[in-house]
């Protein structure tokens, strides 16, 4: 029986101690707390570095018979293996010098997150806050149990895990990740003023700004019910840079998401259609040359229409994330238009809807705790289910970093019309905002 479960840990009664031995490094000053994390030296680097080195030696006779044949198939056999080296190289490298940073000031969280392939970084007003928890993953297989915990920053945008695990090179323990939680808090506390701290136990009102005042016999608490932010000043000068663009036009509310467009992602694509579609090509070009037509012929013909179309659908994939810069969805609402456009440039597809048959429109949160059921307007379209592996808990994890939020088009049925998927909460919260003055009969007003 193999089990895994994402768990969020009660707060504690009592401030968690220190343990003896912590990943993290606390460094504190009079006007901020900084917490850092690097990568360690793990099996998992020396095995990657060790695959490499092989790697590169079982490479080299074959980039040698590539070179004095200048035979294209000989040439064609070669790229599966630069590729893979790739591939392995970049890996190796993704976590190589890892690091990640989380710095309280009064002005707020500056985090950082890098490697020898750049840095990441942003930074968090203390009103943007919503909770700051202990995550467990629990993995029972055949009878070995392994936890792996991080700090989960939940915000008005998307969340910000901290202590992630880097191919097994950091693992917060239980004890630390608790302990962690903790300093976190008063840091908050200290820096951010009491009524930052206050707004993370749920008991105070958002103001726009703070004044810092020192945390004295605080107790870090969690799963609260925060108040609602998104009306609130803050939430105006947040920080958080919204992936959609919402445009007031004279004739309707425009909303505008561009591409979420990476080109360690593109390059991904790239390397394993190399490998993918060099073997394939190998394997189509010896049975062409090979045996003629026959029973056996016409089975090894069949047996590869299954790898053909994995191939094909790597080079579509490919040129989709090529063409990420010029994709964009739209949405054109007002109280007699409703359109949604899928664009590629100059190119798209156009749906239109009714708006007379809107009556409501409504915010709904997926809940990412066991399961998560995808609807595209209203229909279910897949299910992740936090099951049996790491794997099915990253794409659970992978959904909610998409946003844990729709805004639902619903008729006079309370049947979905159009739904627009993935809002984080501040942009659930400044497209309803934008609605409620342009069409207010959605919104019972």
């Amino acid at each position: 029986m193999e089990d895994s479960r994402v768990v969020t840990e009660a707060p504690a009664t009592a401030a968690p101690q220190r343990p003896a031995q912590v990943l993290t490094q606390v460094i504190e000053s009079s006007d901020r707390t900084s917490f850092r994390i690097d990568s360690k030296p793990g099996g998992a680097r020396v095995f990657l570095m060790l695959l490499l080195t092989f790697w590169s030696f079982g490479c080299v006779p074959i980039f040698k018979l590539a070179i004095t044949t200048m035979d294209w198939e000989v040439a064609l056999f070669v790229v599966p293996f630069v590729a893979v080296w790739f591939l392995v190289a970049g890996l190796m490298l993704k976590n190589w010098r890892g690091y990640e940073t989380l710095t309280v000031s009064r002005e707020g969280l500056d985090y950082e997150r890098g490697s020898v392939f750049g840095k990441k970084s942003g930074h968090l007003n203390f009103a943007e806050l919503r909770s700051i928890d202990v995550v467990t993953i629990t993995n029972i297989s055949k009878g070995t149990t392994t936890k792996l915990h991080y700090i989960d920053i939940t915000t008005l945008g998307l969340p910000l895990r901290f202590g992630q695990v880097w191919v097994g090179t950091i693992n917060l323990s239980q004890e630390e990740a608790d302990w962690l939680k903790n300093e976190m808090l008063r840091a908050i506390g200290l820096h951010g003023g009491q009524k930052a701290f206050d707004r993370l136990l749920g008991a105070a009102e958002p103001t726009k700004t703070d004044q810092a005042a020192p945390v004295s016999d605080a107790s870090p608490a969690s799963n609260f019910v925060s108040p609602e932010l998104i009306e609130s000043p803050s939430a105006v000068t947040s920080t958080t840079p919204l992936r959609f663009r919402v445009i007031d036009a004279p004739d309707a509310l425009v909303v505008e998401r561009p591409y979420d467009w990476a080109i360690s992602k593109m390059v991904t694509l790239l390397l394993f259609n190399a490998f993918w579609n060099s073997c394939l090509t190998g394997f189509l070009t010896a049975l062409v040359k090979g045996q003629p037509p026959g029973a056996r012929w016409w089975f090894n013909l069949v047996f590869l229409i299954p790898f053909e179309l994995i191939g094909l659908s790597l080079v579509v994939w490919f040129v989709a994330e090529l063409l990420g810069p010029v994709r964009k969805q739209v949405w054109e609402i007002s109280s007699d238009r409703l359109v949604r456009r899928s664009c590629v440039a100059m190119f798209g597809r156009t749906t239109q809807y009714d708006p007379t048959s809107i009556t409501t429109v409504r915010r709904e949160e997926m809940a990412l705790t066991e399961s998560v059921k995808v609807k595209l307007l209203g229909v279910p379209m897949f299910t992740v289910t936090a099951g049996n592996d790491h794997d099915r808990h990253r794409k659970l994890q992978a959904l909610k970093q998409q946003g844990a939020y729709n805004l639902v088009f619903l008729d006079a049925a309370n049947k979905p019309v159009l739904t627009i998927l993935f809002l984080t909460e501040l942009e659930a919260g400044a497209i309803e905002r934008a609605l409620r003055s342009r069409v207010p009969r959605w919104f019972g007003s």
